[in-house]
């Protein structure tokens, strides 16, 4: 892998110099999250969009709510930008954003337990502790530049989560290894072509399930770098969707799972979407029971059928 001079696009001097300094020097470290060679990168999004993510969170799986005051230790080191969400209290628009990506995990993949897991660009460590808060996982292994990996070591070390493991390019050489779910916030769409070879070859290929935020890179910054539509051809089962919400139009979503057919996925989302009409319209919701129930008997037992498959599975 040395000679790739660049790896992707936030490999640049002053962001690994910059997480190398965090990690060694404790008042860098202090309010690394508010410098701007650093959330240039990483800590970037703003208060609106956490307000968007906590529509989503609620959403989707309105049980996460009952721990956000576990998930609110990720704010703890580093001084982010917090803000006031009203009865949900204070957070970083950043940590909202682990809370809503650990929301699709579960509704696409449901239950994480157990599993080992790989994140390809894992920042700070940020979306490692909010799963490892919330599932009780096997092993948690990060991918990245040495720099970026000794600033999250620091952190997740400062904050004792368990069972995590920090991986440069060069250690995945001599392993491996078989995971059962592959993350990457944006950090794999970033990639040079070369880098993202490898990585399909030594980690992508190797997961039996996927969750990757693509950024759309305009062709005319001159990088090589795989479009979403060409790279979702070398995953079997592969889907792509719009990420939401999203803070540029183009942004998507790749995941798939080995071991689950693609309908699964539109069926859990709708039992979700029930969840929410249930919540938040329960008037409107018996109104259309009853209707269906009366008008359209056989559509209803069906929907019944399939929904009680759902939960057994």
């Amino acid at each position: 892998m040395e000679k790739y001079k660049k790896t992707s696009l936030s490999d640049n001097q002053k962001y690994p110099s910059f997480c190398d300094l965090a990690a060694k020097n404790d008042e860098v470290f202090e309010n690394f999250r508010k410098n701007s060679v650093y959330s240039a990168i990483v800590e970037s999004v703003r208060y609106k969009l956490g307000k968007k993510y906590l529509k989503i969170i609620n959403s989707q799986t309105p049980e996460l709510v009952n721990w956000f005051d576990k998930f609110r230790e990720n704010d703890r080191y580093g001084s982010p930008y917090i803000y006031d969400y009203g009865k949900y209290g204070r957070f970083s628009p950043t940590t909202l954003r682990y809370i809503k990506v650990l929301s699709d995990l579960i509704i696409i993949f449901g239950d994480l337990k157990n599993m080992k897991i790989v994140e390809i660009g894992g920042g700070y460590g940020g979306q490692c502790k909010i799963i490892s808060d919330f599932f009780n996982i096997n092993s948690y292994s990060i991918v990245d530049l040495k720099p970026s990996l000794d600033l999250s070591k620091k952190y997740l070390d400062k904050l004792r989560v368990k069972n995590v493991s920090f991986l440069t390019s060069d250690d995945l050489l001599n392993k491996e290894k078989k995971y059962d779910l592959v993350i990457s916030n944006y950090a794999f769409s970033e990639c040079l072509r070369p880098i993202q070879n490898f990585y399909f070859e030594k980690v992508i290929r190797n997961s039996e399930r996927g969750y990757i935020i693509w950024n759309f890179i305009n062709e005319k910054t001159g990088f090589d770098l795989y479009t979403i539509e060409e790279f979702s051809e070398k995953i079997k089962n592969a889907r792509v969707i719009v990420a939401k919400p999203h803070s540029f139009s183009a942004t998507r979503i790749l995941f798939w799972d080995d071991n689950k057919k693609l309908f699964c996925f539109s069926l859990c989302y709708l039992a979700r979407i029930e969840n929410a009409i249930i919540n938040f319209f329960p008037i409107i919701y018996m109104n259309l029971v009853i209707f269906l129930k009366q008008n359209f008997p056989r559509l209803y037992y069906a929907l019944k059928k399939i929904k009680k498959k759902i939960l057994e599975n």
